[in-house]
C-alpha cells in the first residue's frame, strides 16, 4: 500500500488507534497485539495503549503464527482457565465497534463453540474462540489457516446488520472506499 496500513489516518486518529480504541472500550479483559520487532513506528503507536504488546524475535509469516505468538504471551501472563475465551482478529479493521465485539462476546453460551458473526449473511471478524479449541492451533497443517480450524469446529453464528460489518484493508482502494463511505 506504500505507507503502513495500520498507521494511515482513520477519523482524526490512525487505523491502529482506532481498533485499539474499540477492543479497550469492549467487554474483553486483555488485549494482546502481535507487532514485528522492526517495526519501530507501529509499536510506538501501539505503546500508547494499555494493551500487551508481543515483539517475536522472528516475524511471523503469517496470521496463524501471529496468533501463535499472542496465545504462547496469553498463557504465559494469564494462565488461562478451562473456561476462558479468547477473540482472534486482524488489526486493520478500521470499522471495527465496541457493540460488535460486545454482541459476539454475548453470545458465548455454550463453552465449547465458536463464535462468528455474520454480516448480511457473511462470516466475519472478530471470531472469539475456547481457550480449549485456542490450543488446537498448534495441530493445523502448515499448508492451511486459522479457517481451516473454524471450519472444524462447532460453531455458533452471530447476525449482525450489514453497517456493523468489519471489513479489513488490503489495498489502497479499499481504504479509500472505506474512508470514504466513514
Amino acid at each position: 500500500m506504500g505507507t503502513h496500513k495500520l498507521l494511515l489516518p482513520w477519523q482524526r486518529q490512525t487505523v491502529i488507534d482506532h481498533v485499539l480504541d474499540a477492543w479497550q472500550a469492549s467487554c474483553v479483559d486483555k488485549v494482546v497485539i502481535v507487532c514485528r520487532k522492526d517495526d519501530h513506528e507501529l509499536a510506538a503507536t501501539i505503546k500508547r495503549h494499555p494493551v500487551d504488546l508481543v515483539q517475536p524475535e522472528t516475524a511471523p509469516v503469517d496470521m496463524k503464527a501471529s496468533v501463535l505468538c499472542g496465545l504462547h504471551s496469553l498463557i504465559d501472563s494469564q494462565n488461562p482457565q478451562p473456561t476462558d475465551r479468547c477473540f482472534v482478529a486482524p488489526s486493520d479493521l478500521p470499522t471495527l465497534q465496541t457493540q460488535v465485539i460486545d454482541a459476539v462476546a454475548a453470545a458465548a453460551t455454550d463453552p465449547a463453540h465458536v463464535v462468528v458473526p455474520r454480516f448480511a449473511g457473511k462470516s466475519s471478524h472478530p471470531v472469539l474462540f475456547p481457550i480449549s479449541v485456542m490450543y488446537q492451533i498448534i495441530k493445523i497443517p502448515p499448508d492451511r489457516g486459522l479457517n481451516h480450524l473454524v471450519d472444524s469446529v462447532e460453531k455458533v453464528f452471530v447476525d449482525l446488520p450489514g453497517e456493523q460489518a468489519c471489513p479489513d484493508i488490503d489495498t489502497p482502494q479499499e481504504y479509500r472506499a472505506l474512508r470514504d463511505q466513514h
